[in-house]
């Protein structure tokens, strides 16, 4: 499914089991039957240098013990000269892996057959991950779609705001949906006329533990074309809106530019517009999911606003559902047992060990609650 990305499934259709194998690290637990549910573990990547991935063999071994599910870790790739989109088609590529090895293959001898649960959870880069993997394949009538997510501090915006940028814009929704401009209340709540909220981009721009220029420099070196920042696969929140900048070209005699980065162009603020997600007739179904983002990281802003999309996405928070709508709403028969929490942590909030541990007993929580 591309959902107007220009980063298709059919990418994913990669032969080579050994490599795909290798790019995965496996834990099973000491019990385990055909309903075992299965947990994907996306880490967070090379965007934090100074602050390494929880230990591998101790994470997977807690995670699959406390939570008696299956691990996997997958090792995606990201760097300067294996940039976006490989960390996309790698994490496609695994999964589609993980469901004719471990999903199918462990329904294939029940009668009647009895797929696993599949959850995944990811952080920064991984979380980003995590929300395109969580939001694309989330089938809702076939084995193995993803049911539960949970992303600390994911990057869900590449395209980062502008400078001086207000807090909170107006949202139009996308002319391509044939209706006119309306605004979103509850995206665009009105600060307090004594003060003046600053966007955590700006407040928390010099972090010692996640600073603003760590991401920008993450994103010159992953990315090889400006462009590519706006793809949703990439930026996952993109799914539910425009971006909030473009990038002019250099061209443009009207093109502000940075001293501090030579020639290169300032990105320019936008009106951000509505985008349907779901598309209109699919079987995707958004699953459960939990947004862990620390109050005083640089992607709080879009964690929170990442939840409020998903909610206003449900057919159950449409207003006034036009009759397709009221359809749709009426066949969704598991919505209403949908949720999705924010989690709001002390500082940047990055997960440690005990609070991945956590995240992964809330996983197998939620995916044995929702078993079918």
């Amino acid at each position: 499914m591309s959902a107007g990305s220009s980063i298709t499934r059919s990418a994913t259709d990669i032969s080579q089991s050994s490599l795909l194998q290798r790019s995965m690290s496996i834990h099973h637990p000491t019990k385990s039957d055909a309903a075992t549910p299965i947990i994907l573990y996306l880490p967070r990547g090379p965007s934090v240098p100074d602050l390494p991935n929880p230990p591998l063999i101790s994470t997977l071994s807690a995670l699959s013990h406390i939570t008696n599910a299956t691990t996997i870790q997958v090792n995606y790739r990201v760097s300067s000269t294996l940039p976006y989109p490989t960390p996309v088609h790698d994490v496609l590529a695994c999964y589609d892996w993980v469901l004719k090895n471990v999903v199918h293959g462990a329904a294939s001898w029940q009668n009647p057959p009895r797929s696993p649960r599949v959850g995944v959870c990811g952080e920064l880069i991984g979380g980003s991950l995590a929300a395109m993997l969580a939001l694309t394949e989330c089938h809702a009538r076939k084995p193995g779609g993803i049911s539960a997510a949970a992303l600390g501090n994911p990057v869900a915006d590449w395209t980062f705001p502008a400078p001086e940028t207000p807090r909170q814009e107006m949202d139009t929704l996308n002319p391509l949906d044939g209706r006119l401009p309306t605004v979103e209340p509850s995206l665009r709540k009105r600060a307090p006329a004594k003060s003046c909220s600053i966007d955590s981009w700006t407040a928390f721009a010099d972090s010692k533990s996640l600073p603003a220029q760590t991401l920008l420099s993450a994103r010159d070196a992953f990315f090889t074309k400006p462009e590519k920042w706006f793809d949703p696969f990439a930026s996952p929140l993109l799914f539910f809106r425009t971006a909030s900048t473009e990038l002019p070209t250099l061209e443009s005699p009207d093109t502000p530019a940075d001293p501090a980065m030579g020639l290169a162009p300032i990105p320019v603020k936008r009106r951000k517009a509505r985008r349907r997600f779901p598309p209109l007739h699919s079987d995707l179904s958004i699953p459960t999911m939990r947004v862990d983002v620390g109050e005083k990281s640089v992607l709080r802003d879009q964690g929170v606003e990442f939840v409020e999309r998903v909610k206003r996405s449900f057919p159950s928070n449409m207003k006034q559902p036009t009759s397709w709508q009221a359809e749709w709403i009426a066949t969704e028969e598991t919505e209403g047992d949908k949720e999705v929490e924010l989690v709001r942590r002390e500082g940047v909030g990055l997960w440690g060990e005990e609070e991945l541990v956590g995240v992964g007993g809330w996983l197998t929580e939620t995916l044995r609650r929702h078993r079918g």
